[in-house]
């Protein structure tokens, strides 16, 4: 697994870590949020705005515990805020969100963004990204309990709107769904400005 912190020491500069940062994770977070949020547009927005918080607040950033974690948690965040989600994704975006995802896979991606918001941002974390249930309490600031009975409320509306998922046995649902959520994410296409400009807007931002 990448260490940013370890790639932290010299030679580096923190300009080239953060760099490095952005280079590894900016594409696979914008996929990921845009099974978030539904938006393609608001997905990238969001993934910049992370990244752009991270580099005004390096080098506190670097010496977290997980950096990708940290840009992660404020991209869901600012994707999910209560002025932009406060319910599932309307339908006009569930639209529009079809236009890069394959036929075959449509019914999934309409199914998981009709979701309430918190099932939907603990079943990616948990199930699509492998997080464990505490890590994925402490993401989404929610007891053990509460994230475990998402998870399971998520899984279940899932298999009610998915045939396919009915037959599967409940303690292989969550990796059945880490697979499906992986096959949605693949295809989406992923155009974001050079980490140095990131790191410029952020300093603009800042001086504003």
């Amino acid at each position: 697994m990448y260490d940013v912190r370890q790639s932290a020491r010299p030679p580096g500069t923190a300009a080239a870590v953060f760099d490095l940062l952005h280079e590894r994770h900016a594409p696979g977070l914008v996929r990921q949020t845009f099974l978030l949020c539904g938006g393609g547009r608001l997905a990238r927005r969001s993934v910049a705005h992370a990244f752009r918080l991270a580099w005004r607040r390096w080098p506190r950033v670097a010496l977290d515990p997980d950096p990708a974690g940290w840009v992660r948690a404020e991209a869901y965040r600012h994707a999910l805020a209560p002025s932009r989600h406060l319910r599932p994704v309307r339908a006009v975006r569930r639209v529009r969100a079809m236009r890069h995802v394959p036929p075959g896979d449509r019914a999934l991606l309409d199914a998981l963004l009709r979701l309430p918001c918190a099932y939907r941002s603990a079943l990616l974390l948990h199930d699509g990204l492998g997080l464990s249930l505490r890590e994925t309490a402490a993401e989404v600031e929610a007891t053990l309990g509460a994230t475990n009975r998402r998870l399971r409320h998520a899984r279940a509306e899932l298999a009610a709107r998915l045939p396919e998922l009915r037959k599967v046995p409940a303690a292989a649902l969550p990796g059945v769904v880490a697979l499906l959520v992986g096959q949605l994410a693949a295809p989406q296409p992923v155009s974001l400005p050079p980490a140095r400009r990131v790191r410029r807007s952020g300093e603009i931002r800042a001086w504003c």
